[in-house]
């Protein structure tokens, strides 16, 4: 699964990616 962040603070996109088996 893949999330995406966004922080308008600062104007930048963080994409995480989390392994999740259940």
């Amino acid at each position: 699964m893949v999330i995406c962040k966004i922080d308008q603070q600062h104007n930048l996109i963080f994409f995480l990616q989390i392994d999740n088996d259940s």
